[in-house]
């Protein structure tokens, strides 16, 4: 017999595997157990009409009006026949949908739906073990990452994959044991349910955006803990770059951490979340970037960006952060009220001055509503100097410049 296999324009062809009745039996049991379905179809249709696999299934009915014809009529006293027809429908629809996006999801090579599904039980295994064993370390369940998220970033440090992570939107083990997600495999089809979470609204601040920040990088952390396979000979030790042994080392992400930490209280409370999501967003991107478009581990990547854009962090934030002036960097410490001098309460327009801005306080946009503008009284005319580019606190090094 020729063994040369059956190819189209020199692709072959992938033959149907081989599969038992008493495993196609299991595999439509499961079948109708999902959908409600009477046990005595599933065994009609492997015995009778000899399917074995849902994509037998699938293929056999080519409409929803053929289920009654070819199945249900056939079936000699079937109870609630009308209602076993609808959800044969349902079961069909369903296997035909999720067959459709899977070859979707291999045309194009879209792996999102991949790097969402967790990995293995082994594998999140050893990697807790692994983490724990390297930093004797143990996260209550408030800052560890969830299963998925560690799940998720495994898979893009090893395929070089890496994303840009909203930080409000990074999910706590603790909120993974709130929820729920059922799993039910049906022949080589998983079908996934939705998810019953209890979604506990954040507020977005920047004490939250730091724990949630945290709990991304223990994530990181966590998924890149494996030992790099090119290692110095020189054993880790306390002179050593923990980067040059292993993917993401934890002190890399935690100083990375406490950097932010430390320069977001320089930023004026109005505007320091944006300040700091600003910051932290575009040096992620920077990790992103990098790790996408070369062969360096992200550990060495994070440290080497952070020595390049430290001074980005270090510069000390203005009071409007979306206009700051070159004159304005450059201006003296701002005076105390006793020594400013007279200030008027409004303009000559009747236009009302904020006196709290005037002196150094105040937010970009007024709580109460006030003109930001300087209310300096000139003692040589006695004019409101009025003037929007500086504050009273400020007149006399403006006036000289």
């Amino acid at each position: 017999m020729d063994a040369t296999p059956l190819a189209i324009g020199g692709v072959p062809l992938v033959g149907l595997q081989e599969v038992s009745e008493e495993d196609a039996k299991a595999t439509f049991k499961k079948l109708c157990a999902s959908f409600r379905i009477s046990e005595n179809v599933g065994d009609w249709l492997v015995e009778t009409v000899g399917l074995r696999t849902l994509e037998d299934y699938s293929a056999f009915i080519t409409s929803e009006a053929e289920i009654e014809a070819k199945i249900t009529s056939k079936i000699a006293n079937l109870a609630q026949s009308g209602l076993q027809a609808a959800r044969l429908r349902q079961a069909w629809l369903a296997i035909r949908v999720a067959g459709t996006q899977a070859q979707e999801a291999k045309k194009r090579g879209d792996e999102s739906l991949d790097l969402e599904a967790l990995l293995p039980l082994h594998d999140l295994k050893q990697l807790d073990a692994l983490f724990h064993q390297r930093y004797k370390l143990q996260l209550e369940v408030q800052v560890a990452p969830s299963d998925a998220l560690v799940s998720s970033l495994a898979k893009q440090l090893d395929r070089r994959m890496l994303q840009v992570q909203s930080v409000f939107k990074v999910k706590t083990l603790r909120h993974s044991l709130l929820t729920t997600r059922k799993r039910r495999k049906l022949g080589s089809i998983e079908i996934v349910d939705a998810e019953e979470a209890i979604d506990e609204p954040i507020s977005e601040n920047v004490s939250n955006y730091l724990e949630l920040l945290q709990v991304l990088l223990y994530g990181l952390a966590k998924a890149g803990v494996r030992p790099l396979e090119k290692q110095p000979a020189e054993p880790e030790g306390p002179n050593t770059r923990s980067t040059a042994y292993v993917q993401v080392p934890l002190d890399v992400v935690l100083r990375y951490h406490r950097r932010a930490a430390r320069c977001v209280k320089l930023a004026p409370p109005s505007a320091a979340l944006t300040w700091l999501q600003q910051r932290d967003e575009r040096e992620r991107q920077l990790w992103v970037e990098r790790f996408r478009f070369s062969n360096l581990p992200l550990g060495q990547i994070i440290e080497q960006t952070m020595l390049e854009l430290d001074h980005a962090w270090e510069i000390v934030p203005s009071d409007d952060l979306s206009a700051t002036s070159a004159n304005e960097k450059s201006e003296k410490t701002p005076k105390s009220p006793s020594k400013i001098g007279k200030l008027a309460a409004k303009l000559k327009d009747g236009t009302r001055l904020c006196s709290d801005w005037n002196q150094g306080g105040c937010a970009e946009r007024c709580q109460k509503k006030l003109t930001h503008a300087c209310s300096y009284i000139i003692k040589e005319n006695g004019r409101v100097c009025g003037m929007r580019n500086h504050r009273a606190c400020n007149h006399k090094s403006k006036s000289a410049s």
